[in-house]
């Protein structure tokens, strides 16, 4: 049986808290079961985790997508240097 929010939490009158991965704390129903309560705080977690991963990543790609350019730039700069250098070279 799946419980809804409205079943599990109770801010106002709390009778049980769960410290999640992040501090906030879960503030459950009178007489929510241990396992239920641990239930909703590991899908709250799992949930937090993900989040931050795809966080994580947005930096990471910028800074391989900046790396790249950089290196297409110089690479680009280098060749046309040796473009005109072979230009004026005596044949």
């Amino acid at each position: 049986m799946v419980l809804t929010a409205e079943e599990l939490f109770d801010p106002q009158y709390p009778g049980v808290f769960f410290k999640a991965f992040n501090g906030n704390q879960l503030a459950f129903r009178e007489g929510v079961t241990e396992k239920d309560a641990n239930g909703v705080v590991d899908q709250y977690n799992h949930i937090l985790k993900t989040e931050a991963a795809k966080k994580a990543l947005v930096p990471i790609a910028i800074s391989i997508a900046i790396w790249l350019l950089s290196c297409a730039v110089a690479y680009a700069f280098g060749w046309a240097i040796g473009w005109v250098r072979r230009g004026f070279r005596n044949k």
